[in-house]
């Protein structure tokens, strides 16, 4: 019954897919040229550290010819130290360029989506905002207004790292295709682990607007300059703040429930992932230590390598 369960929540997620489309659509009427700008920007981004990573590699194996006493051009040293330095500044202006379109994209869509709620609610009659079903889904599209904002800065940096990890991966492959192989099925289970309570969030965030629209309504309600006077007069403040109280521990009980589910099975598979990682970093420091691979591939300069490039931040 419960793999029933799973099986179509994943098949109900699989089904979300298909909005993506649409969100996009969305996002490019809103503010067609941000979103083309931050998308090339952020292909460019994830190709940079290539770039860096062979120009290191020739840095360094023009550095170990000379310690063994090899004939080097020292204009080869500085071409390649400008080509790094060069590829690092365009990087850093990159971040910089992709936060102020995603900045723009924001404020755009957030105006662009305001104007299509107020105007699709000047077309309904007064019936429908008496209806509490009504309000949970006009309370979830305002919300859309920075949610979607947000996915698209996650997509954002998902497309960076997809063709970074893509085009470092390929480096990995021609050198060893085990390494590359051990590396995705220790990574995977801890992918699809957060993929799933993302998941989860979201559809217990969207089933839990009606309360969160009830808080926000005694939260409004018990502290306004227009209903003080009834509250003292009748003596509500002790029955609005047990329903607040009552109302905000089911919200904190249900999201810590999903906090603590998320951390057992994510730091398990993390520690999975880790045990991978550390493995091949044991496989590159006997290959080092053997003199099979240059210093390039060296565990340590690869280690600090990725972490510069964000790809384990």
């Amino acid at each position: 019954m419960e793999s029933a369960t799973q099986g179509e929540a994943w098949r109900n997620r699989l089904n979300a897919l298909k909005d993506l489309p649409q969100l996009w659509r969305l996002l490019w009427q809103a503010a067609p040229g941000p979103v083309g700008a931050t998308i090339a920007l952020r292909v460019q981004g994830g190709l940079t550290p290539l770039g860096m990573l062979y120009a290191a590699k020739n840095i360094l194996d023009i550095i170990v010819a000379t310690a063994r006493g090899q004939p080097v051009d020292i204009n080869e040293l500085w071409f390649w130290v400008a080509i790094e330095f060069g590829l690092g500044a365009v990087s850093q202006l990159i971040g910089r360029a992709v936060d102020f379109f995603d900045g723009l994209i924001a404020d755009r869509f957030s105006q662009s989506l305001g104007l299509k709620i107020m105007r699709h609610a000047a077309t309904l009659d007064l019936k429908s905002f008496e209806d509490p079903e009504f309000h949970d889904r006009l309370e979830r599209a305002r919300a859309q207004s920075t949610d979607r904002v947000g996915m698209l800065t996650s997509a954002g940096w998902l497309i960076q790292r997809v063709v970074m990890l893509i085009s470092l991966s390929l480096t990995i492959l021609i050198y060893s295709p085990w390494v590359l192989l051990l590396l995705v099925i220790s990574v995977l289970p801890a992918f699809l682990v957060e993929s799933h309570f993302a998941f989860l969030g979201y559809t217990q965030s969207h089933l839990l607007t009606p309360i969160r629209r009830s808080l926000d309504y005694f939260l409004s309600l018990g502290s306004s300059r227009e209903a003080a006077k009834e509250i003292k007069i009748f003596a509500l403040a002790p029955h609005l703040e047990t329903k607040y109280v009552g109302l905000s521990n089911q919200l904190i009980d249900k999201n810590t429930s999903l906090a603590k589910q998320r951390f057992l099975w994510g730091g398990t598979f993390a520690l999975v992932a880790a045990a991978g990682y550390f493995g091949s970093y044991a496989f590159l420091a006997r290959e080092a230590f053997l003199q099979r691979i240059t210093m390039v591939l060296s565990p340590c300069w690869w280690g600090r390598f990725l972490v510069r490039t964000g790809i384990f931040k």
